[in-house]
């Protein structure tokens, strides 16, 4: 009966998520690249970010490692969201989403 009930709310979250999906409304985190509209449900996208995202690719293509790649976009004036300097960690999380090894 538990496991009946815990796969009907499994399955009645996922539909909310894909119905908030498909109108454009966020559904959990933010992702790197996008921010949240001033109506707080839809996502926009963050040049900001965007330019971050395609600086970091072209250095990763480029040949560079993720702390140099760190080093360099520091040097270019980009932080985090809170305005700190991005770690190699975060490099590589945001390189790994835009589908860059």
């Amino acid at each position: 009966w538990l496991a009946d009930q815990a796969a009907d709310r499994r399955e009645q979250a996922l539909r909310a998520a894909n119905e908030k999906r498909a109108r454009g409304e966020r559904w959990g985190g933010v992702p790197y690249g996008q921010r949240v509209a001033e109506d707080r449900k839809r996502l926009l996208s963050d040049e900001r970010e965007h330019a971050l995202i395609s600086r970091a690719t072209q250095l990763r293509n480029g040949g560079a490692n993720l702390s140099e790649i760190a080093r360099r976009l520091a040097a270019d004036g980009h932080v985090t969201r809170v305005g700190t300097a991005l770690g190699h960690e975060q490099i590589s999380r945001i390189l790994r989403r835009a589908g860059t090894p």
